[in-house]
């Protein structure tokens, strides 16, 4: 009976040498993460926590709702909070422009917005190129941190966001009532 591709098992990856003869190498776990930029900083979530991408011009206020909340977005008939990530990491707040755009992360089944100053690419990482995180100045705990995402000359803060939501100094994200 014929394997289904979705049922068949991994294999290593047949790679032609230089005299042609076939080389097996292994199958390499890679993770996706989208790149953002805050500030001067990149960082990175993970993709598949990314359930869309917004601008933030369709930003709805919320009145005497906390400074870090910037108002609320309609995606198809859900209101979703979108949360200032700029005083959780010590940045000053600018001015929304065309390119500040909100991701919307899937958190443990709750929808939740950040707003960032711009979105950059996927970035594609073997575990090789995640190095462990060190106390930065960029990050103000380190625990909220996957690791370093290396590629090519960048060097991104993968961002472990369900930890962030739920750790000390979450009070941030503590925004159900909206």
């Amino acid at each position: 009976m014929r394997e289904s591709v979705a049922t068949a098992p991994r294999k290593a990856a047949t790679v032609s040498g230089r005299n042609g003869a076939a080389a097996r190498r292994p199958v390499v776990p890679t993770r996706d993460f989208l790149g953002f930029r805050l500030g001067r900083q990149e960082y990175a979530v993970e993709v598949h926590m990314v359930q869309e991408i917004r601008g933030c011009g369709s930003l709805a206020g919320i009145a005497d709702a906390p400074d870090y909340v910037q108002g609320v977005i309609d995606m198809r008939g859900t209101m979703v909070p979108v949360v200032d990530l700029r005083p959780w990491f010590k940045l000053e707040s600018v001015a929304v422009n065309m390119f500040t755009v909100a991701i919307v992360l899937n958190l443990d089944g709750r929808s939740l917005g950040f707003m960032v100053d711009s979105v950059s690419d996927v970035i594609r990482l073997a575990p090789k190129q995640i190095k462990p995180a060190p106390a930065s100045a960029a990050c103000p705990d380190p625990k909220y941190l996957i690791g370093i995402g290396t590629d090519d000359e960048r060097k991104l803060l993968l961002l472990d966001m369900e930890k962030l939501v739920q750790g000390e100094g979450s009070e941030l994200f503590e925004i159900e009532a909206y």
